[in-house]
């Protein structure tokens, strides 16, 4: 009996042992389930962030293509100026052409008028000649 004495004892010595064991194996798992909570919040946390990430380059994106589109009115903006700036020009152009066309009407004139006065000068000293040799 000595022998069931023995085996008996050496499994109580295991049983002790793994007493002892199981409490440090529990706060082992307890300890693991902790982590992998807090890791389950971290990854919950950067989900949020991502997407507040991925609003915020969405925005980014709104204000490039907002930009875009300034830069093209902007483009249309001055082509327009430098329409109205090439007709502005072909104006000022036509109104040097009339200005001259008035300069040489009105030269015209004068020169009309000044040989209508001769004409009328002449006709009065046609009349006078022809009135005093009628006499």
């Amino acid at each position: 009996m000595n022998l069931t004495a023995e085996a008996t004892s050496a499994v109580a010595i295991e049983v002790t042992s793994g007493k002892k064991v199981v409490p440090d194996g529990v706060q082992s798992i307890s300890t693991l389930a902790n982590e992998i909570e807090r890791g389950a919040t971290v990854v919950e946390r950067l989900a949020g962030d991502s997407a507040k990430i991925g609003t915020v380059i969405e925005v980014i994106q709104s204000i490039a293509e907002m930009i875009q589109t300034i830069a093209d009115m902007s483009a249309q903006i001055a082509t327009a100026g430098e329409e109205q700036s090439a007709v502005t020009e072909e104006i000022n152009r036509n109104i040097m052409s009339i200005k001259s066309v008035v300069e040489k009407t009105a030269e015209g004139s004068g020169q009309m008028n000044h040989t209508a006065a001769q004409v009328s000068r002449m006709a009065m000293q046609l009349q006078t000649i022809t009135a005093n040799s009628k006499v």
